[in-house]
């Protein structure tokens, strides 16, 4: 899995020169209509819009908001196999809005970043809507490497998990 979010991580490193790191949920939204790099999943759950902001906020806060540390590409050197540690700040936050609510989780590079931005950007949004008698779900994200990520949420969304999902790069 790490792998798969350090793939995600390289796309939008080598898209820099052409494509801006989203800075607000909105950003990354509008991102998935006009860049094969984002993609956005969209889906119906038989939850009111505040039950599922409610799992989000809850289990956000429980999962999502924290410092994690990793190491990849090990490679041998003359000095025995080494490889780039990497010191992320995972910050999310969900916010109402309307009949609904908007999931922004930002990515902050404190060590092994490669140009991305030192104050990070969303890496992963969703957004909630009243649909009648449950609630409408969008989630956006990279289309590399975000799935088991984007399935655990989706899992809080439709409440048959409450568990915290493995953690990127």
């Amino acid at each position: 899995m790490n792998k798969s979010f350090a793939a995600l991580g390289l796309t939008f490193i080598l898209a820099g020169c052409g494509i801006s790191y989203p800075q607000t949920g909105a950003e990354l939204q509008s991102m998935a209509s006009t860049s094969p790099l984002v993609s956005s999943e969209s889906y119906a759950v038989s939850r009111s819009a505040s039950a599922v902001t409610n799992s989000l906020r809850s289990l956000s806060s429980k999962c999502l908001n924290r410092t994690t540390e990793s190491i990849m590409a090990p490679r041998q050197t003359q000095f025995g196999v080494q490889g780039t540690q990497f010191v992320t700040r995972w910050e999310t936050t969900v916010r109402s809005s309307g009949n609904g609510a908007e999931l922004a989780m930002r990515m902050v590079p404190i060590r092994g970043s490669v140009n991305e931005p030192s104050e990070g950007y969303i890496f992963f949004a969703a957004s909630v809507q009243s649909n009648g008698s449950g609630a409408q779900v969008t989630h956006y994200q990279g289309s590399i490497g975000a799935g088991a990520f984007s399935d655990q949420v989706k899992a809080w969304a439709n409440g048959s998990s409450r568990t915290c999902p493995d953690m990127p790069r």
